[in-house]
Parts: structure tokens; sequence; C-alpha cells
């Protein structure tokens, strides 16, 4: 119970905020760039009520996410309403993943990295979120139906609970937001289907879930596995989702979130055997 009275206020308030101005974009014709907005906006009132919302300039790294995902919004909307060319989104997004990863890793920078070996780590860390989104952006894309939603809501709940069982409850509480935000605007697509995409969603959901996992790896006990299976759980449903028939029945909803909820449970059963002992 105490759990819940922990996770619900943050979780609800996400969800209802990005489903309601999911729902306006979608009365509105407007939800490939609404929906980044909902998400966006559903993910900061969710940490906002959960954590409260921090100072600026953020002093830890945790502080950083609302603020992240305020910048992602705005780079999600300017994609899906101006559509650059693909080379101009590649250079944009490999900019933007190094530059918040500099913000998220400044304490390692200071204290632990030197600056060659704090610069590899971004190199490597910004390739595998490259590898992230281009994998979600071209589900989306491809397909206008909710699969791709169900996916992300399914990796950002199981992100949550592997932080929680990694000795953070709150980026758990952090990442049960975003899953609610999720949720919200995957209710509205529901309701109100539109043959328009989402690609505005990419940038907030891509930078929220890998923001996510560094700050699980590098300031928390997340397992690395556990954060490169969470990482690896989308691809193949989105895959799937991406290749398959533009309007999914029940049961391809539910052998999609199943692709991808195997890894999280993987991850979770990592995550659990890692924690530490509550024996004294």
């Amino acid at each position: 119970m105490f759990l819940l009275q922990q996770l619900l206020p943050g979780v609800v308030a996400a969800a209802l905020i990005s489903g309601m101005i999911a729902i306006i974009g979608r009365l509105w014709n407007a939800n490939s760039w609404m929906d980044a907005f909902a998400l966006g906006i559903g993910y900061a009132g969710g940490h906002a009520v959960a954590a409260g919302w921090p100072a600026f300039p953020p002093s830890e790294a945790t502080h950083w996410l609302p603020y992240l995902a305020l910048l992602a919004l705005f780079l999600g909307i300017c994609d899906a309403l101006l559509r650059p060319p693909w080379v101009l989104r590649v250079l944009i997004w490999i900019l933007w993943c190094a530059g918040f990863f500099r913000l998220l890793l400044n304490a390692k920078f200071l204290y632990g990295w030197t600056l060659l070996g704090g610069l590899l780590w971004v190199i490597g860390l910004t390739l595998g979120a490259f590898i992230l989104v281009s994998f979600i952006d071209f589900s989306v894309r491809h397909d206008p139906s909710i699969s791709s939603l169900l996916v992300l809501a399914v990796v950002a709940g199981g992100t949550g609970i592997t932080l929680m069982l990694s000795g953070s409850m709150l980026l758990g509480q952090l990442g049960m937001a975003l899953a609610g935000a999720l949720v919200g605007v995957l209710a509205a697509a529901a309701l109100l289907p539109k043959g328009d995409d989402s690609r505005g969603i990419v940038p907030v959901a891509a930078t929220l879930l890998t923001a996510l996992w560094i700050c699980g790896c590098f300031y928390a006990d997340l397992p690395p596995a556990s954060a490169f299976l969470l990482g690896l759980a989308s691809l193949p449903a989105l895959l799937l989702t991406a290749l398959g028939k533009k309007t999914a029945s029940f049961g391809d909803l539910l052998f999609r979130a199943g692709i991808a909820a195997l890894p999280v449970l993987i991850s979770l059963l990592l995550a659990l055997h890692a924690s530490p002992s509550l024996d004294y």
C-alpha cells in the first residue's frame, strides 16, 4: 500500500495531463506534434508531483530530467512540423545526445573520469542512443497505430520497476511517471485514431528513457546488463511494428508487447539478483 501511495500520484498526474493534451491534439488533427507536447508536459507534470520541481540550474543529474523533457518536446515539435531532411535530423540528434549526456555525467567528469575517458563514454552512449532513436523513429513513421506507443509504455514501466529494484525509489517513480505519460498518449490514440503518425514523441521518449538508464547505472545500482536489456527490449517489437500491418489486431498488440516484455522481465530478475540483501 505504501508503494502505491508513493507511485500513484506521479503516474496519475502524468497520464491525465498527457492524455488530455493528446486528445486535444487529435480533435485538432495535430497529433503529429501535439503528442510530443503531451508526452513532454505529461512527464514534467508527473515529475513535479512525484519529486517536486527542481531549482535551476539543477544540482543533481536527476533534476535535469524535467528540463530535458521540455527541451526534447521542442525538438519533437520542430521535427514534426518542419520535417527536416534525414541528414539534418541525424546531426541534430547526435549533438543533442552528446550535450545532455555531458550534463547528466558532469559529476563523473569532475570527480571520476579523465577527459578522454569521459569523451569515450559520451561517444559510446550517443551511438547507443542513436540506434534506439532510429528504431523508434522508423516504427512510429511507418505505423500510425498504437503499437509503438504500447511497446514504449511497456519498456518505460519495466524501467521504473527495475530502477526501484536497483535501490532508487526516486528514479523508479520517475520511470513510472514516464510510463504514465505514455499510457495517456496511448489511451488518446486508441480512443481517437488518426492517420497521421506521432513522430513528435520520438525525441521525448528516447531522451527520457536513455536519461533514466544512465542515471540508474551511474548514480544508483542498476546493473549495466539490465540497462542494456531495457534498451534492447523495444528494438525487436518496434521492428515488427514497423514491418507489420498498419492496423494491428488485439492479438498483434499483445504479441508485440510480449516481445518487449521478455527482455524487460530478464532485466528485472537481474536487478533483483544484484540488489543488496535485506538480512542483518
